[in-house]
This record gives structure tokens, C-alpha cells and sequence, in this order.
């Protein structure tokens, strides 16, 4: 059990930093940078020392149609290394433009709201599940999804306001964003090796960088020590909160585990919030965070 509290300290870690870094104006565009390459550099390491297994069979290509229309097959250790870069490739894509989204709705909502819609990302492979792998959630995970939709609902229905001023579109954002990146696992796992996935990993995170420096390159003028340096503050949870939930997950059921790190995720970095940066949520903005905690534990039931 201590690996999933690691990993809960770690996905808690993430947004309170990045808030510690917006409230001191730091440079959004270096901190992401500095965070993809030390994720990268971890991910590297692990893949060093834990090893490869033999990459041993067919190419991607050769593999691809016959695995993804026969159920529950995966690909060869060769050809599952070429879908983790891949998919790697496309998810380094979603993360960043991600987490330069969740700096922004830290900022401007707070990390518990923050916090709360990256969790609920969860909805979006569990729907793409329904339309690509027709895999039909329970009765009490369409509890929880009506719920979601619920605390989606009352954080941007008008209330004395306009529809435009309403609208959270950053939230909306995170949400979505966070749910393909939870999808890009998703689909690394139905048909890849486990044993590769930290090569998914070094292939996110590396591409990540690589997007990163380029931006940096183009617009991140300004950098500091400190901007390098809180980077690095943000890149070890994240390749850690992966890392912790991967070990969790060999001891305590998925069931129990998911669960547990969505909502210990989301109830931590509210406390962390009132207690470190005294944020104070609008009743609303409560009702929409505890619904959110049900909803996220439904669904990962």
C-alpha cells in the first residue's frame, strides 16, 4: 500500500508546484521544458536498469491487422517497442499542450478545481473503450459518469453571467486533454507488452521535450535558474506518480487502486491548496469537487 501513497504524493506534487510556480510568475514555457527532460532522463534510467526483454518477433506493420482485430491478442516484443514509440510520439503531443492547459487552470482556478477535471480525464478512454472496444461500463460506473457531468455542469452553467463569461474553457480543456493522455496508456496496454513500458514512456516524454525546447526556443525568453530548477520539482512526481502507480498495482488490486489514487489525488491537493496557498472554494466549486471524488471512484470501480 505505501507504493500508492507514493503515488498519490507524487500526482498531488504536480499541481501544487505548478502553483507555487504560476503565483511567482515563472516561465510557463522553460518550466514544462525542464520537467519533460528530467522525466525523460528518469525514464532512461529506468530502462537501464530494469532492462529490456528480447525483441524478439514481426514488425508493427506486419502485425498490425491481425492484432487489432482478434481479441486479446498483443503484439511481439518487436513490434510492441514500435507502438510504444509510436503512441509515444502521439501522447508526448497531448502531454504537453496538457500540462501547459493545467498550469493555466491552476492559475486561474485553483488546484483543487484543477486538480479535480485532470482526474476526471478518466471519462474519456472509458467512452473512447465504449466506441472502439465496445467494452460497456457497469450500472455503477454510468452512475458515475452521469455524476461527472454533473460536476462539469454546475462549475460553467450561468449563474448571474453570460454563457462567455461562465464558461471555463481551460477546465474544459484539462479535462479533455488529461483524458486522451489517459487514453494513450490505455491503448499501449491493449495491445503492447508490459514489459516495454517504460520504452512508452522514454517516447512520451521524449517527444514532450522535444516539442518543449522548440517552444522555449521560439517564445521562452527569460529563463532563470528558478525556472529550470521548479521544472525539475515538477518532473520528478510526474514520472514517479507512473512509476509508484505501476508498483502499487502489483500488490493492490485495480479495484481497490484507482479508486483510491483518483480521489486521494484530488482530496490532497485540496488540502494541500487551503493549507499552503489558503485558497478558498465557492460553495459551488465544492458541490462540484465532492461530486467529482464519487464520480472518479465509481468510475475506476
Amino acid at each position: 500500500m505505501h507504493w500508492l501513497f507514493l503515488a498519490i504524493i507524487s500526482s498531488a506534487a504536480i499541481a501544487l508546484v505548478f502553483k507555487h510556480s504560476e503565483l511567482n510568475g515563472l516561465n510557463r514555457l522553460v518550466v514544462t521544458c525542464s520537467n519533460y527532460l528530467t522525466a525523460m532522463a528518469l525514464a532512461l534510467i529506468a530502462i537501464l536498469i530494469e532492462g529490456l526483454p528480447a525483441l524478439e518477433g514481426e514488425t508493427l506493420t506486419t502485425e498490425l491487422h491481425a492484432v487489432t482485430t482478434t481479441a486479446d491478442a498483443v503484439f511481439s516484443p518487436m513490434a510492441s517497442a514500435q507502438w510504444a514509440v509510436l503512441i509515444g510520439i502521439m501522447a508526448g503531443t497531448v502531454f504537453y499542450t496538457g500540462f501547459i492547459v493545467y498550469q493555466i487552470s491552476v492559475k486561474n482556478h485553483g488546484v483543487g478545481l484543477a486538480g479535480a477535471f485532470g482526474r476526471m480525464g478518466v471519462l474519456v478512454p472509458m467512452l473512447f473503450s465504449l466506441l472502439v472496444w465496445t467494452e460497456l461500463p457497469t450500472p455503477i460506473q454510468w452512475v458515475g459518469i452521469v455524476l461527472a457531468m454533473v460536476a462539469i455542469s454546475i462549475v460553467n452553467v450561468p449563474r448571474d453571467q453570460s454563457w462567455k463569461e461562465a464558461l471555463r474553457p481551460s477546465l474544459l480543456g484539462l479535462f479533455l486533454l488529461a483524458g486522451f493522455a489517459e487514453f494513450s496508456h490505455a491503448i499501449f496496454q491493449k495491445y503492447a507488452v508490459p514489459e516495454l513500458k517504460n520504452v512508452f514512456l522514454l517516447s512520451t516524454f521524449g517527444w514532450a521535450s522535444l516539442i518543449s525546447i522548440v517552444a522555449v526556443m521560439w517564445k521562452g525568453k527569460g529563463a532563470s535558474k528558478r525556472d529550470w530548477l521548479t521544472g525539475i520539482a515538477v518532473g520528478l512526481p510526474n514520472f514517479f506518480s507512473s512509476y509508484f502507480l505501476v508498483r502499487a498495482l502489483l500488490q493492490v488490486p485495480s479495484s481497490v487502486a484507482f479508486p483510491l489514487f483518483s480521489a486521494g489525488a484530488i482530496v490532497l491537493i485540496m488540502v494541500g491548496g487551503y493549507v499552503i496557498f489558503h485558497e478558498r472554494l465557492k460553495p459551488v466549486e465544492k458541490v462540484s469537487i465532492g461530486l467529482t471524488i464519487l464520480a472518479v471512484v465509481l468510475i475506476n470501480l
